[in-house]
């Protein structure tokens, strides 16, 4: 679907101790390691899947247990039509139409597409990936009326359609590139969003993996975005030499900054609180060992890929620090100050101003578009990550889903606003946009998680 012509490179626990509630649901949710402290200085806890959207007072309102909820439509709804915007820009950005040259038909050239070698690898990551989320959305919203196996066939037939559509506008816009294996990406994405869609649905007993599925699926997604960022771009290599490549900064340690060091003992410390989150029985010190060294180790074979000492001494940082973490009373409280000046530093580094500010990109996903597909497919997926977590956890930490949304999505705007006067940096409303966009999967997955509560309790 999103093409440029040239070929592109990349570059480069356990929760804590639920207080006792009255109400089944709440009793159900404490089970599912699914809590947050109330603000309002009662002492008691709430649900995450009920705090992130009616509050405290929200009562046990009765739900169908045949669709996604009342809730949960509207926000795969909205998240729908955010992606199918997102993907309909992407696809014919700058939206200036040719008819076909002369002698050429419609044949001809649908014909040229099928055949047309494909592209770099962040074209085809980025295929398979962006249709996943309106699978998944369009899933939610025909399980509404439908079964959710028909819900999932027909979300991935609309995927279908759309990204041919797409791809047939393509032909007539200069200096994009359809191809009949971008057609065949998206198809393949957008289905597999459309049965995660089953998959998160309660309930998934008796479906296959279902042990798997996570207790809380929007932190099992950020720890997804987290993995991927760190082992994009999932090619590996069977040359030694490359291998050998990937392995000699180890052999320079002078250059390690503490600074970047820290910040990635950040991030790994949130990514072993969403490993805990997603899945307790995995929120021990063992598994989160496992998951760095598999990760620092499947990162040497990958082409392009180089591990260098400050990786490497973050991951030892965040896996001692861990232990000690996981068992404070207030730990996500800490953890998001933590991850709140680690964004900080990320988005605002190298700290140098410019002398003017530059203009600020008011539409979103354009220095994606317009840029290296590659890197800025990694970028997404990392401010996914660091937006998604830092709202995670500060509902987790206490704070209400109708001031932390805001309070994110305001974070991220001026982050891009003040972008403006460092060089190098991208400056345009793509933060926001990933920031709003992780809200409303918050919203939706936590509603369906509280659906199954009920469900469950019922």
């Amino acid at each position: 679907m999103i093409r440029h012509s040239a070929s592109l490179k990349s570059n480069r626990d356990m929760p804590l101790s639920p207080v006792n509630s009255d109400g089944e649901s709440d009793r159900v949710a404490s089970q599912q390691g699914l809590w947050v402290q109330d603000l309002g200085g009662c002492g008691r806890a709430l649900p995450l899947a009920r705090l992130c959207w009616v509050g405290p007072r929200g009562g046990n309102r009765q739900v169908n247990s045949e669709g996604p909820g009342r809730d949960a439509l509207a926000a795969a709804l909205l998240l729908g039509v955010l992606m199918t915007g997102v993907i309909v820009f992407g696809s014919l950005y700058p939206f200036q139409f040719r008819p076909l040259p002369d002698g050429t038909t419609m044949t001809d050239a649908v014909l040229q597409a099928l055949h047309r070698r494909p592209g770099g690898r962040g074209d085809l990551v980025a295929n398979l990936v962006l249709y996943a989320p309106l699978g998944l959305a369009l899933a939610l919203v025909l399980q509404a009326r439908f079964r959710p196996a028909v819900a999932a066939t027909v979300a991935a037939l609309a995927c279908l359609l759309l990204s041919a559509a797409m791809e047939f506008g393509q032909i007539h816009v200069p200096r994009r590139s359809p191809s009949g294996l971008d057609l065949l990406l998206n198809a393949v994405g957008g289905g597999a969003g459309a049965l995660v869609a089953i998959w998160v649905r309660p309930p998934a007993s008796g479906l296959p993996g279902a042990w798997l599925r996570p207790v809380e699926p929007f932190a099992a997604l950020l720890l997804g975005c987290w993995l991927a960022y760190r082992l994009f771009p999932y090619v590996p290599a069977l040359d030694w030499g490359e291998w050998r490549a990937s392995l000699a900064p180890l052999r320079h340690l002078a250059g390690i900054d503490p600074w970047r060091v820290l910040r990635l003992a950040v991030f790994w410390l949130a990514a072993a609180r969403l490993l805990a989150a997603a899945w307790p029985r995995l929120g021990g010190t063992l598994p989160f060992a496992a998951l760095i060294l598999a990760v620092l180790a499947a990162a040497v074979p990958i082409v392009d890929r180089r591990v260098n000492p400050a990786e490497v001494a973050a991951a030892g940082l965040a896996l001692a620090a861990w232990p000690v973490l996981r068992r404070l009373r207030h730990g996500d409280l800490l953890l998001a100050g933590l991850m709140l000046a680690a964004v900080l530093a990320e988005s605002l580094s190298p700290f140098i101003l410019a002398a003017e500010p530059r203009p600020f990109g008011w539409v979103p996903f354009r220095s994606v578009v317009r840029g290296n597909l590659a890197n800025g497919l990694q970028a997404v997926l990392l401010k996914t990550f660091l937006y998604g977590t830092l709202l995670w956890l500060a509902i987790r930490s206490g704070l209400r889903a109708w001031l932390a949304v805001p309070a994110v999505v305001g974070l991220a705007f001026g982050i891009a606003l003040f972008r403006t006067w460092i060089p190098w940096r991208t400056a345009d409303s793509t933060d926001p946009a990933l920031a709003a966009i992780a809200a409303l999967l918050l919203v939706l997955f936590a509603r369906l998680r509280r659906r199954a509560d009920l469900t469950g309790s019922g």
